[in-house]
């Protein structure tokens, strides 16, 4: 298969069974942005946690009558910018549980045959960490933008 073909391998559907059905920040989000400052990440999931998932004070009334303030688990509605959506009745722990990568990263770790055939290369071009670049092919970001001949002159400010 060639560059744009997407081959299905054997594996995909445990692959798949493995991020549907919760929150996940999709590889390239996290490879290619989040990974950039994990430190900030952290705190804006923290501060949304807070924030948004604050218990609310409510007042139920007993079946003696008497009323009582009780402070609630709130559940939001999340829509994903990556992902089917919305996903209704998301708790403060779901939402945390996407990033907890980023305190371990050996949770909810990417498939290492799948990172290498897809989202790898691109991260290696972009960045310049391939093992053995020679310094003499330029920085991580032309060498990704070589590929695209058109997208690089217009990165580079060509008209083309």
């Amino acid at each position: 298969s060639g560059p744009g073909v997407v081959t299905w391998t054997d594996g995909w559907e445990d692959n798949f069974a493995a991020i549907s059905g919760r929150l996940f920040v999709p590889p390239v989000v996290r490879s290619l942005l989040y990974a950039q400052d994990p430190g900030s990440v952290r705190e804006w999931a923290d501060s949304v946690a807070a924030d948004w998932f604050a218990p609310v004070e409510t007042t139920v009334m007993g079946e003696d009558g008497v009323s009582t303030t009780v402070r609630m688990p709130t559940a939001v509605t999340v829509i994903p910018a990556h992902w089917d959506g919305p996903v209704e009745n998301v708790r403060v722990e779901d939402f945390l549980a996407a990033y907890r990568w980023l305190d371990d990263s050996s949770l909810d770790s990417f498939p290492e045959a799948d990172m290498a055939r897809g989202l790898q290369p691109v991260i290696d071009a972009v960045f310049g960490t391939k093992t053995g670049a020679d310094a003499s092919q330029g920085s991580g970001l032309d060498l990704f933008f070589s590929s695209f001949p058109t997208l690089a002159s217009r990165f580079k400010g060509g008209s083309e």
